[in-house]
């Protein structure tokens, strides 16, 4: 659908493609087709090629919807994610925005197994330049895989006050940054102290007001051999995990936020730390609720 709407927008849309000479329109036409072409005789990286030069010349969220499906039946699953994500941006009010969502959780949870998540930054005005932890990602809209904890993101452009935040990164949530600059002369950089590199949280410690997942495991069996409501027990202890979880993760967003705001550059550090910790605390209360989750259901399944 999406397809034949863009092929129908080269066609006949006055206001775009009739203003331009006969032969540009025929060009973006025949770029569109052979993309088509290519994508039906399963040639992917060749379609994408078409697509890509078709955007330069016409950008359209139609042709970022063409290009995640190349990178998509390619296996790029960030390209392939970033595209969709953009698509969507662009087109929020598409008719096949159901489709593009499952597509997206689809993709999402591919990432996580590699455990990072990706971040996407919307700027505007569009195509300002874009760093995370001082490392430039290019120009906005722009995305990055990144390791769970808080990460800091810079944006500027020409002629508008540079912006700095910072954007907690939870395992399993893509977030999403949009950035609004402010016209004006670029205010002066200030040294900060940078954000440690991140470290796979590849067994975070559980929260101190969670009971640790190898112990709600080990609970859960016992009380199933002696009384019909262990599985009742496994299951709290997965509500209350994930209530934990989200309870820090909140309080992540919201320090992220004073650290933001702040212009106390001796208090960053003490704010950052306390972001640090709460991710660990959130990100171990997860796998707590997860593992009490399974057991929960194992136990459901052997009380039957």
């Amino acid at each position: 659908m999406t397809a034949l709407l863009l092929l129908s927008l080269l066609a006949t849309a006055p206001a775009s493609v009739s203003a331009a000479p006969d032969d540009e329109a025929a060009r973006l036409r025949a770029l569109f087709a052979d993309g088509q072409r290519l994508f039906s005789e399963r040639r992917f990286s060749e379609a994408a090629s078409r697509f890509e030069r078709l955007y330069e010349l016409k950008p359209h969220p139609s042709v970022l919807f063409n290009l995640a499906r190349c990178y998509e039946k390619l296996q790029e699953t960030p390209r392939a994610l970033r595209f969709y994500r953009d698509y969507i941006h662009q087109a929020p009010d598409a008719p096949d925005r159901p489709q593009v969502v499952e597509s997206i959780q689809a993709l999402e949870s591919r990432l996580r197994k590699r455990g990072v998540s990706q971040l996407m930054v919307f700027t505007e005005p569009p195509g300002a330049r874009v760093e995370v932890d001082g490392k430039y990602l290019g120009e906005s809209p722009a995305s990055a895989e990144l390791l769970p904890g808080p990460h800091e993101l810079t944006v500027s452009a020409e002629g508008f006050v540079r912006e700095t935040r910072i954007v907690p990164v939870v395992l399993g949530v893509s977030p999403e940054a949009s950035v609004s600059l402010v016209r004006g002369a670029p205010a002066p950089i200030v040294q900060v102290e940078r954000l440690p590199e991140p470290v796979a949280p590849a067994l975070p410690s559980a929260p101190p007001d969670a009971v640790p997942a190898a112990q709600v495991a080990r609970q859960a069996e016992e009380a199933s051999a002696s009384a019909p409501v262990a599985p009742w027990l496994a299951a709290g202890g997965a509500v209350a995990g994930a209530a934990v979880g989200a309870g820090f993760t909140w309080m992540a967003w919201d320090t992220a936020e004073t650290y933001r705001a702040t212009r106390d550059f001796d208090r960053r550090p003490t704010l950052k730390a306390d972001m640090e910790r709460d991710l660990v605390i959130a990100n171990g209360a997860f796998v707590a609720a997860g593992v009490a989750a399974v057991t929960a259901a194992v136990l459901f399944v052997l009380s039957r």
